[in-house]
């Protein structure tokens, strides 16, 4: 009985620590960060034949095809995941992308605010040189002039909140604006508006709090935020799960996720 009492025990031992075998939108993602990106599309490509609605796994299938210069293929894949995820933020950023690779200027700047999160506020700020020179260049309907930013002098930005009421056809939601008391460069204000608007889904998230529940909230709204010399905001960030005690302290926490400052374009 001893001896079959051992064996059971090594027997539980070795099935304990067996591998347990890797997903395919996992093998997907480590070709993705090896480069790998034939044998990436693969195993996502069979991820999706087993869930079909994996939205992440479409998406990464566009990354693939973007890296390997399949522009169309991944304009396609983003599409496809648009169908199963109409506000994924992956594909609208992929979007963006591909657009400014296809100098679609307009199309660029529309997607990379209809992404909006941390990701299309990084793409913003690391694409400013092309969109200040497509707007120069009349490719994007915003003026274009030079953004005055020397990375070192903190600066500030007014943020303004607006609740928009509901039609018949749309849902209460709001709009954000941005401009900064230093400048009236119709270009500047305008990208600190289009960064702005990158924390639109955390505001969303305010909005359906306390909208959404009958709750006091404040409706409209304007914020003066200091700005740290490398584009941060000077608000420190809530870190409890407690919720905000009213909705202009929750965009605030919102907005602290914002990067406003572009660097010096060359």
């Amino acid at each position: 009985m001893r001896r079959w009492g051992v064996l059971l025990l090594l027997f539980g031992i070795g099935f304990g620590c067996a591998k347990q075998p890797i997903s395919d939108i996992e093998k997907g993602r480590r070709h993705l960060r090896a480069g790998e990106y034939r044998a990436a599309i693969v195993a996502l490509e069979s991820d999706l034949i087993r869930h079909p609605e994996n939205y992440e796994s479409q998406c990464l299938i566009g990354s693939a095809h973007e890296k390997m210069g399949d522009l169309e293929a991944a304009e396609k894949a983003y599409a496809k995941t648009i169908v199963l995820n109409p506000v994924n933020a992956c594909a609208f950023v992929g979007f963006g992308r591909v657009y400014m690779l296809q100098k679609r200027w307009q199309d660029a700047w529309n997607a990379l605010l209809r992404a909006r999160g941390v990701e299309a506020n990084e793409t913003l700020l690391q694409s400013y040189p092309l969109f200040r020179s497509a707007a120069a260049g009349g490719a994007l309907s915003v003026p274009a002039t030079a953004l005055r930013a020397d990375g070192k002098t903190p600066r500030t930005v007014t943020v303004a909140v607006v609740v928009v009421p509901a039609t018949k056809e749309k849902r209460q939601s709001l709009t954000v604006t941005a401009a900064s008391p230093e400048t009236e460069d119709p270009f500047e204000n305008a990208f600190l508006s289009a960064l702005a608007a990158t924390a639109g889904d955390r505001m969303e998230l305010c909005h359906d709090r306390f909208y959404g529940r009958g709750l006091p909230a404040a409706l409209d709204a304007r914020y003066t935020l200091s700005l740290r010399p490398d584009g941060t905001v000077e608000v420190p960030v809530r870190t409890s799960e407690e919720r905000p005690i009213d909705m202009k302290e929750c965009v605030k926490t919102a907005l602290a996720t914002v990067r406003f400052m572009a660097q010096t374009a060359p």
